[in-house]
C-alpha cells in the first residue's frame, strides 16, 4: 500500500516548508541546495542527504525523529514549528511595509513632491 506523502520524508520537508511560508526556491536557498531537488524530495524521488537533514533541522527547528518516522520528541518541535512561522510572516510584513514605502516614494515623485 502505497504512502500518503505527509507519511514520508519528503512529505514532512515538504510540511516544514509550507508552515514557513516558503517556496521552494525560497527554501532550497535556505537549506543550500538546489530547487529541482527540493522538489524531487518532497514528491519522493529522491531521500535528503544527512547534511541536507541537518541543516534542515538546524535552519527550521525540526527533529531528526518527526522528518525520519513521523513520531514527535515532544511539545517542542510543535514550538518550534510556530515560532519559526511566526518569524517568517514577521519578515514577510517587514518586506511588504518596506516596499510600501518605497511605492510611496515613487508616488511622490510621480506627483512632482
Amino acid at each position: 500500500m502505497k504512502k500518503s506523502n505527509i507519511e514520508t520524508i519528503g512529505g514532512r520537508i515538504r510540511e516544514i516548508r509550507l508552515h514557513s511560508s516558503l517556496t521552494q526556491k525560497e527554501f532550497a536557498d535556505a537549506v543550500g541546495i538546489a530547487r529541482v531537488s527540493v522538489n524531487a524530495i518532497e514528491i519522493g524521488h529522491h531521500l535528503p542527504t544527512i547534511e541536507t537533514m541537518k541543516k534542515i533541522n538546524r535552519k527550521f527547528g525540526s527533529s531528526y525523529k518527526w522528518m525520519i518516522d513521523g513520531v514527535e520528541d515532544n511539545n517542542k518541535d510543535t514550538i518550534s514549528m510556530l515560532q519559526i512561522k511566526v518569524d517568517n510572516l514577521e519578515e514577510r510584513i517587514r518586506e511588504l511595509s518596506d516596499t510600501n514605502k518605497l511605492l510611496r516614494e515613487f508616488n511622490d515623485v510621480l506627483k512632482g513632491k
